[in-house]
C-alpha cells in the first residue's frame, strides 16, 4: 500500500439502533484521524447509529437483510451482499461487532482477501439464558468467528476469561476498555427539571432520585430493581428509567401489579441522557448479564455512586471503595444497599467522588481510541 493512501477501515456491526456496540463504533469510526484513515460503517437496517454517523460526514452501507434474528435465506444474502461490499470497498481492516456481523462478516471477509480482520467482543451470547443445545451451537459459532479474526478485542476481563479454553484463541485477544469522552452534565435542579416534564408529575420534593440509563432488555435485569424499589417502605424514592426497548409492555404491566405508578417512571428514549445523571442520587445497573457498560462510567464521571450487579466488566470499574456489587438477581441485597445509601450519605457522596476519579484514570476514550489505532 502506498504511504499516501488512506488506511480504509470498514467497521460491521448488526444493528443500526442505540446501544453499548453501535455508540462504541460511533466513537472510533469518528474519532480516527482523518488524515490517516477512511471510516466506513455497514450495519443491519436504519436507525440512529446511521443518523449520527452521517451528522459527521461517515459513509454508510445498508445492508439490508441483516439483523438478531436467523433466518436461512437471509443469511445467505447478507453473505453475498458482505462480498460484494468487501470486493467494491477493498478495505484494509474489517472491524466486526457482534456476533451475528461477527459470524457472517469474518467468513465474506476472509473469502475477499481483507488483509486483516478484527472482532470486538462486546459479550457472548452464550452467556444468555438459552437451552444448553442453543450455547453449544452459539459457541461452534464464535469459535468459527474467532478462528478467522486476525486479533480480538474484549472489553473486559471477564469478557477475555470467558474464551480462555477455546483452542487456537486466547493469544489472539486482548483487553481494551470502552471508553468515554469528557462531558459536562447539568446540575441536578436543571436535570431535574427536565426529566419531570416528560412524564413525571407530583414528585415528593424530599424524594430520593434513583436512576437507570438502560435499554428494556431481559438482561438488564429492570425487575429485580423494581421489586426492591416496591420493597423500600420507609424512605420517598421515585425510580427513573430512561431507555426504551421490546420490554415497555412487561416492565409497565410490572409497575402496575405493584401498585409503583407514582414511584417507577418509564421516560423513554433521551437525547443525550447522560446529561441529565446529575438528578439521580443513587445510579443502579441490575443487569443478569453484561459485557462492559457505558451507563456504569458515565455515571461514575458525573460523580453519581453506583449499585451494580458483579457481572461482566462492571467488576473491573466497581470496587469497594467506588460503589457496590451484589449479586445478580439479587433485589434483597439491592433494596438494603439502597437503604444504606439513602441512610449515610456521606459514604454515598465519598464513593461517587472515588469512582469519578477511577473514571478520569482509566476509562476515557483517549485510550481505547489509541489503543485500537495501533491494531490497525
Amino acid at each position: 500500500m502506498k504511504e499516501d493512501k488512506k488506511k480504509k477501515i470498514i467497521y460491521l456491526i448488526t444493528k443500526s439502533s442505540w446501544g453499548g456496540a453501535a455508540r462504541y463504533v460511533f466513537d472510533l469510526a469518528a474519532s480516527l484521524p482523518n488524515d490517516n484513515f477512511e471510516a466506513v460503517v455497514a450495519s443491519g437496517g436504519e436507525g440512529a447509529l446511521g443518523e449520527k454517523l452521517r451528522n459527521v460526514g461517515i459513509k454508510t452501507i445498508s445492508i439490508k437483510k441483516l439483523s438478531r434474528d436467523v433466518n436461512l435465506l437471509d443469511e445467505f444474502s447478507v453473505f453475498f451482499d458482505l462480498l460484494k461490499m468487501f470486493r467494491k470497498e477493498r478495505p484494509d481492516v474489517v472491524h466486526l461487532n457482534s456476533s451475528k456481523a461477527g459470524a457472517v462478516g469474518s467468513l465474506s471477509a476472509k473469502i475477499s482477501g481483507v488483509p486483516k480482520i478484527i472482532f470486538t467482543a462486546h459479550g457472548w451470547a452464550f452467556n444468555e439464558d438459552r437451552p444448553f443445545w442453543q450455547k453449544f451451537l452459539i459457541k461452534i459459532f464464535v469459535w468459527i468467528t474467532l478462528l478467522l479474526s486476525d486479533d480480538i478485542i474484549c472489553v473486559s476481563e471477564s469478557t477475555r476469561r470467558d474464551i480462555r479454553n477455546f483452542p487456537l484463541i486466547y493469544k489472539k485477544t486482548q483487553v481494551i476498555y470502552n471508553g468515554i469522552s469528557s462531558f459536562n452534565p447539568l446540575d441536578k435542579d436543571e436535570a431535574r427539571a427536565f426529566l419531570s416534564s416528560i412524564s413525571m408529575d407530583d414528585i415528593p420534593s424530599d424524594a430520593i432520585w434513583i436512576g437507570a440509563l438502560s435499554e428494556l432488555h431481559k438482561n438488564k435485569g429492570l425487575e429485580y430493581a423494581i421489586k426492591a424499589i416496591s420493597l423500600l417502605k420507609n424512605f420517598p424514592v421515585v425510580f427513573v428509567i430512561i431507555g426504551e426497548g421490546e420490554l415497555r409492555a412487561k416492565i409497565e404491566k410490572m409497575i402496575k401489579e405493584e401498585n409503583l405508578e407514582k414511584k417507577v417512571f418509564l421516560l423513554g428514549f433521551v437525547n443525550d441522557a447522560k446529561k441529565y445523571l446529575r438528578a439521580f442520587d443513587i445510579f443502579i445497573l441490575p443487569s443478569v448479564t453484561e459485557a462492559f457498560p457505558y451507563a456504569v462510567i458515565e455515571a461514575g464521571f458525573a460523580g453519581i455512586p453506583v449499585i451494580a450487579s458483579s457481572v461482566g466488566g462492571v467488576v473491573d470499574i466497581i470496587s469497594s471503595d467506588c460503589g457496590v456489587l451484589v449479586r445478580p438477581g439479587d433485589y434483597g441485597s439491592i433494596k438494603n444497599e439502597l437503604e444504606k445509601f439513602i441512610v449515610d450519605k456521606e459514604k454515598m457522596e465519598k464513593l461517587g467522588i472515588n469512582l469519578k476519579h477511577k473514571v478520569e484514570e482509566r476509562f476515557l476514550s483517549g485510550n481505547m481510541v489509541s489503543q485500537t489505532i495501533k491494531l490497525y
